[in-house]
């Protein structure tokens, strides 16, 4: 059975919305998507300061730190990214390198180290998840 998505709302204004939204979504950042859609709803836009957008923009800042790592060598317990030092605060995660031969331990180690960053980030997921479903 065919389905007409053209008429979500019932505007062919709408439509049109949804239609561009579509194009170029692999290139466009979730926070602008967000807002793409949070306009076409008229509804609340990314707020970056507030829950949970703050924790999803620091979980989207670690994914990108981790899958772009590029290695570069920092002080002990220096982290590359200002928002991840909320994370080290809320963890309580003290450095653990001893920047002695053969010690590779850095801002990763640290983090990943630590038991409750999963729970953190599936909550913030979570979260993020349970406003978009409230569009």
């Amino acid at each position: 059975m065919a389905t007409n998505s053209s008429n979500y709302d019932g505007s062919t204004n709408t439509s049109l919305k949804w239609a561009e939204l579509s194009k170029g979504q692999k290139n466009t950042s979730i926070k602008d998507k967000w807002n793409s859609i949070a306009k076409i709803q008229n509804t609340q836009c990314w707020a970056s300061g507030d829950s949970p957008y703050q924790s999803a923009d620091t979980l989207i800042s670690l994914r990108n730190e981790l899958i772009h790592y590029k290695g570069d060598f920092l002080a002990k317990g220096e982290i590359p990214i200002k928002r991840f030092g909320e994370l080290y605060s809320l963890f309580n995660i003290k450095s653990v390198g001893t920047f002695v031969e053969d010690d590779v331990s850095s801002w990763i180690f640290d983090l990943l180290s630590t038991r409750d960053l999963g729970n953190w980030s599936l909550s913030a997921a979570n979260n993020l998840k349970t406003r978009f479903y409230q569009f």
